[in-house]
């Protein structure tokens, strides 16, 4: 499940935007806006003695919460979801490889049900606030 955060506030989307120095990292199906004291990759590395100055995608975290999803990830998360969907349904799998399908399936949906519930708006937006489309919310 997403346990990051997501920006809907306007003013929020330009301070991040207008940085001198954003730390944004664009993966496969997520985005990584990197922030040393909060990443969940950061420990691993730094016991093992490796640099810890920005992402390592193998290492990321679904808990993380430095993950963003874009529109674009999304669109990613939705071809995932096909996959593990389609590998949850084959008959000739065996079951232990269908139920962890099956169980990817589940976390991709749930992704992509809360990007979705943000962008209706539907989110935990304080009333009069200007949202990313331009709307204010009531």
């Amino acid at each position: 499940m997403f346990t990051g955060r997501v920006v809907i506030q306007a003013n929020n989307a330009r301070r991040i935007l207008s940085s001198k120095h954003p730390d944004i990292h664009h993966g496969l199906a997520m985005t990584c806006v990197w922030r040393y004291e909060t990443a969940g990759c950061r420990e691993e590395r730094e016991v093992a003695g490796l640099d810890v100055r920005g992402p390592d995608e193998p290492l990321c975290r679904t808990t993380c919460t430095n993950l963003a999803y874009t529109d674009r990830d999304i669109e990613n998360k939705k071809r995932e979801l096909a996959r593990h969907k389609a590998a949850a349904a084959d008959p000739l799998s065996p079951g232990p490889l269908r139920d962890r399908e099956a169980a990817k399936a589940a976390q991709a949906r749930a992704v992509i049900a809360t990007h979705e519930l943000g962008r209706r708006g539907n989110s935990r937006q304080e009333p009069g606030t200007e949202r990313l489309d331009g709307a204010q919310t009531s």
